[in-house]
């Protein structure tokens, strides 16, 4: 008893750096199983390929993701190459292909037995020479003897990306297995590249409900340039599309993902920016401070995506624009209160599901919410795009009560309008006949005004002959009666006696009548020349 126990202590080491086999049976044919019985060692030779190799004195762990086997610590970091063992048997019942699909932060080559049967990428001893290889979809060939152990040999060099500075793994490596009618499957639920398949299709679902609603709504800005929110989230949709475009790209891109995650999450961050702008305007709220911090916050967040995973940067900032959504949208309850609750209650679900996913994405929790997310993603565009057709079909009704209105008061309007035609007509007739009869009697008036003038104007012209012959007649009176006298005096004066009689005197006043006479002449003629003249 005592040499069987010897025996055993001796061969107790043995039996304990003695490599675990893992024994592939027919649970492959309706699921994926991660190789997790690994021994590794960092550094490159060819030699550790073959299955003569004693790898007993390289380390072991159980993880799934082999460049990471405490979940803290890179087995090797960038640009370096570690070395992966582990030992495969397939079961006996086990009658259908086996193949292999590998996710890595790197390139690899894949080896059975010592020779090499896969390269993903390539290696190089020059890190910027390194081809990144990361083909979600691809499956692998694994052509496993049966009953056989088999060594497979995994040659990996590290090609984590080089920006976010700090990422949440250090490197990613997952070796899955599982049969090849399982690998063609379309069950989501046993077939993990089926549900990529979905996810990505799903993906594409999306893409064409964005591209729709751009083409509405920026149909309705262009017919109705006055509804600038029309405007508004169209351009927010056109950034929504460039999102989903840049996640189904990167889905089958096999090279280094950065710049494409840059782009994309930049691009959900400017459609949440220009969706929160739509939601100011919906509830006619003027551009507050708390906006022009998220502005600023969006700035500072694209620019940690160099230091940080952006899908998880992004999704942190995208929680805050929808409180800041829900802020407005409960200052607006009085205001609006179909608005206010659609968008409420979109928002606090949105709040939910991507809280859940940022706690999963970061280890807090485990729940499987990936096959949501294009739908997650549609929410509250959706919602928006409910709400403004939901507001144009009500001014829409509105315009249509007013018009009828209109249409009522036009016919009201008409009637009195002709009512009042009527009357006017007759008082029209009424003074057209009074008018006619005023211009009869004005006709009258002028033209006694007429005789008045002309009675008026010959007595002017009489009285202006009479005064201009007048003065002459005065004249021809005056000298007259001055030759009477004169006449009368040269009588008197010749009945006188000759003794008495003086001729000087006789004579003078023959002359004044004469002189007289001559006068008298003068004038009658001046009077005679006014007649002619006249």
């Amino acid at each position: 008893m005592k040499i069987i126990f010897k025996i055993c202590l001796l061969l107790l080491p043995f039996f304990a750096k003695a490599q675990q086999v893992t024994i592939l049976d027919t649970t492959l044919n309706n699921k994926w199983v991660t190789l997790d019985q690994w021994r590794y060692q960092k550094g490159d030779d060819k030699e550790w390929a073959n299955p003569a190799f004693d790898d007993s004195s390289w380390k072991q762990f159980k993880f799934y993701n082999l460049n990471m086997p405490d979940g803290k610590q890179a087995i090797a970091n960038r640009g370096e190459i570690v070395w992966f063992r582990t030992l495969l048997k397939v079961d006996s019942g086990l009658n259908k292909t086996v193949v292999l699909n590998i996710s890595q932060y790197g390139a690899s080559e894949i080896y059975l037995d010592g020779k090499l049967i896969h390269q993903l990428g390539k290696l190089s001893p020059e890190t910027n020479q390194v081809i990144y290889n990361n083909s979600l979809t691809q499956i692998l060939e694994l052509p496993l003897l049966k009953g056989k152990n088999q060594l497979l040999a995994v040659r990996y060099q590290n090609a984590q990306y080089k920006f976010p500075i700090y990422f949440p793994t250090n490197g990613y490596l997952q070796i899955l297995v599982s049969t090849l009618s399982n690998a063609n499957s379309r069950d989501v639920k046993k077939n993990r590249l089926a549900f990529n398949r979905k996810f990505t299709n799903n993906y594409y679902i999306t893409l064409g409900i964005a591209i729709l609603m751009f083409i509405i709504f920026l149909s309705f800005f262009l017919f109705f340039p006055s509804e600038k929110i029309n405007g508004y989230f169209a351009s927010a949709i056109f950034f929504l599309i460039f999102y989903v475009i840049g996640v189904i790209c990167i889905q089958d891109y096999e090279s280094i993902k950065f710049w494409i995650s840059f782009c994309y999450c930049t691009s959900i961050l400017i459609f949440l920016l220009i969706s929160l702008y739509c939601t100011y305007k919906i509830f006619n709220k003027q551009i507050d401070v708390f906006y022009k911090i998220i502005v600023f916050l969006v700035i500072v967040t694209i620019s940690c995506f160099f230091l940080y995973d952006a899908n998880i940067i992004a999704v942190i900032w995208a929680v805050l624009s929808m409180v800041a959504t829900i802020r407005i949208a409960l200052q607006s309850q009085k205001n609006n209160r179909v608005g206010s609750i659609l968008f409420i209650s979109s928002n606090i679900i949105s709040i939910i599901f991507w809280s859940l996913s940022v706690l999963n994405s970061i280890g807090f929790i485990k729940l499987d919410l990936y096959e949501y997310i294009p739908s997650a993603f549609m929410l509250n565009p959706i919602v928006l795009s409910v709400y403004l057709g939901y507001a144009f079909g009500k001014r829409s009704q509105e315009l249509r009560l007013n018009l009828e209105r209109v249409q009522k008061l036009s016919k009201e309007k008409e009637s009195i309008l002709s009512s009042q035609n009527e009357m006017l007509e007759k008082q029209v007739q009424e003074r057209t006949a009074s008018l006619n009869q005023s211009i009869e009697n004005l006709k009258s008036t002028q033209s006694q005004l007429i005789q008045s003038e002309k009675m008026a104007s010959l007595g002017e012209l009489t009285a202006g002959i009479a005064h201009e012959i007048q003065n002459p007649l005065n004249f021809v009176n005056n000298f007259s009666e001055v030759n009477k006298e004169l006449l009368e005096e040269l009588k008197a004066e010749r009945l006188k006696p000759n003794a008495e009689r003086k001729e000087d005197i006789e004579n003078e006043l023959i002359d004044d009548v004469i002189s007289n006479e001559e006068k008298i002449n003068h004038h009658g003629k001046r009077a005679d020349a006014i007649v002619k003249g006249m």
